[in-house]
C-alpha cells in the first residue's frame, strides 16, 4: 500500500481496495490508475517521502518503516485527483524527474502504460514485494522513503529528465 512516511518513521497508508483497485502491484500500477493519481494528488506541491509498502515487507537497508508504524488512513476524498497525463514526478532526493505525458507517448503498444512510482518506490527489491514484476529490474525500490513531490509544472533545469529510463514494459 501507498505510504506517506513522516518524520518519525511513521506513515499513513492507503488501501487500494477503499478505491476499488487489487492490492497486488501490478493490479494498480498503470498511468491513469485512481488509485495511483489519488496517492500522488496528495504530494502535489508538496514533497514527502514515499513508500508502497508491500504486504511482504520487512525492515531494511531501503525503508525502516514498519507495518506497525503505519495508520490506514480511512477516510478518502474520491474527488481528489490530479489532471491524468499532465504532471510531472519530482525526485528531490536524486534531483530528477518523470514526465508522465512524456512517458505515456514513449510506451510503443499504446496499452496501458506501466506507472513507474508504484515499483521505484517499492519497500522490496525481491520477488515477493514486487508482485509480478520483475524481480530482477535493479530499479525497484531505488526511489523507496525518497522525497518526491508531484507538480503541473515542468521542473527547472537543475533537475534532471530521467523519464525514458523509467519506462517499465512487462
Amino acid at each position: 500500500m501507498a505510504t506517506i512516511v513522516n518524520n518519525k518513521n511513521e506513515g499513513k497508508m492507503y488501501d487500494t481496495h477503499a478505491l476499488g483497485n487489487g492490492l497486488k502491484l501490478m493490479e494498480h500500477s498503470y498511468i491513469g490508475n485512481n488509485y495511483v493519481n489519488y496517492v500522488l494528488s496528495l504530494l502535489e506541491g508538496k514533497e514527502n517521502r514515499l513508500v508502497w509498502l508491500c504486504d511482504y515487507h520487512n525492515p531494511d537497508e531501503n525503508t525502516k518503516l514498519t507495518w506497525e508504524k503505519c495508520v490506514e488512513e480511512t477516510e478518502y476524498d474520491k474527488s481528489v485527483r490530479i489532471e491524468e497525463y499532465k504532471y510531472f514526478v519530482i525526485n528531490h532526493t536524486l534531483n530528477v524527474y518523470i514526465d508522465i505525458k512524456k512517458l505515456d507517448q514513449l510506451e510503443e503498444d499504446n496499452g496501458w502504460t506501466i506507472h513507474p512510482i508504484p515499483i521505484l518506490c517499492n519497500s522490496d527489491t525481491q520477488s515477493q514485494g514486487g508482485g509480478d514484476f520483475h524481480k530482477e529490474d535493479s530499479r525497484r525500490a531505488s526511489w523507496c522513503e525518497h522525497y518526491i513531490e508531484v507538480t503541473l509544472d515542468k521542473p527547472s533545469d537543475t533537475f534532471k529528465d530521467v523519464t525514458e529510463d523509467c519506462l517499465f514494459t512487462e
